[in-house]
């Protein structure tokens, strides 16, 4: 616990010093961007080794609730799905995510998607590769569906198509879906050496 509370401190202190100072009492002196937008001296290979120990592996483990929680509060997020228009042989266009049925897409409109973490797991694989599980759990909520015509021939010319879409996984067993996927870590000899990595 107190060292991901260190880590969060030294997180907030290096974006605290990356801002620049307006001349106030508090703060880091100024740094100023690379010229060019990139480094062009000498390089050197190796200069930096980032290592996941097997004690590091179980603690998130073991503390990946505490984790998500800190940017996904009761392990939930909640993704905006927003509203789009789409075109389908016979039907016409078609907007999804029309959450208010008017058939426009408004500004900002959207239907929110929540998805909940409710498994996680690391499992390292000798020698490069860590192997990553994820169960969820997911709610769609009501996603409205209509057409941009008012007088599709399908409803005799009287009205839009209107529908909706609502998903939730907890109601058939299973309630989770499994996600699993290895990374592997390689050097890109290509990039300057630079770490590299691929999902399998």
């Amino acid at each position: 616990m107190r060292r991901v509370h260190l880590l969060v401190v030294a997180t907030f202190i290096a974006a605290a010093c990356s801002t620049s100072n307006t001349g106030g009492a508090l703060g880091c002196a100024s740094m100023n961007p690379i010229p060019g937008g990139r480094y062009v001296g000498p390089k050197t290979d190796n200069a930096i080794n980032v290592r996941l120990a097997p004690a590091g592996v179980n603690y998130i483990n073991q503390n990946w609730k505490m984790l998500i929680d800190m940017f996904a509060p009761g392990e939930t997020l909640s993704v905006p799905v927003a509203c789009i228009k789409q075109s389908f042989p016979i039907v016409g266009n078609v907007l999804i995510a029309d959450q208010n049925l008017n058939q426009n897409c408004d500004t900002g409109e959207q239907a929110n998607v929540g998805i909940t973490v409710t498994g996680f797991q690391l499992v390292p694989i000798p020698n490069d590769k860590i192997q990553g599980t994820v169960s969820v759990t997911l709610d769609t909520g009501n996603i409205n569906i209509d057409s941009e015509s008012t007088s599709w021939g399908g409803c005799l010319f009287l009205s839009a198509i209107e529908c909706s879409i609502n998903f939730n996984t907890t109601r058939n067993a299973p309630s989770n879906q499994v996600m699993k996927a290895t990374i592997q870590f390689t050097i890109d000899t290509k990039f300057d050496n630079l770490l590299a990595f691929k999902i399998a």
